[in-house]
């Protein structure tokens, strides 16, 4: 079994954007706010009208955790989740090369770079931006 992230037609230029290469978020057109995870709303203003708008890709490292136990078949342990505060505003939720595993630290700096996943989705993935 693969996991497969829900879409919606609120999330899908989202998770398309992953596909082209780019991470895409959504933008309130009446308050400015950009934010995570996409909905039909503003989460700040509850203005209905959003945009989409391609994100940097860079952020800082706020949390993370290291899974060390087998949860799903697609992922061998090891491996990291990483949530980075990007640049634009909104925390983004992620995976993270096993590799880096020993140089994570909060408040390092982040780069999403993209690769195939197991289940055939394009997927982003931190990596660390060296200082």
């Amino acid at each position: 079994m693969s996991v497969k992230p829900q879409m919606s037609p609120d999330s899908q230029p989202y998770w398309d954007g992953f596909e082209e290469g780019r991470v895409r978020l959504p933008e309130c057109t009446a308050c400015g706010h950009v934010h995570l995870p996409p909905g039909p709303v503003c989460p700040k203003c509850f203005g209905p009208d959003l945009r989409w708008i391609d994100a940097s890709g860079k952020g800082t490292i706020s949390t993370f955790v290291v899974v060390r136990r087998a949860y799903f078949p697609d992922f061998e342990p090891p491996y990291p989740v990483v949530q980075a505060q990007l640049a634009e505003g909104p925390r983004m939720t992620g995976l993270m090369n096993a590799a880096d595993i020993d140089r994570l630290v909060i408040g390092a700096r982040v780069e999403i770079d993209f690769a195939r996943a197991p289940n055939g989705m394009t997927l982003p993935y931190f990596r660390l931006i060296d200082a």
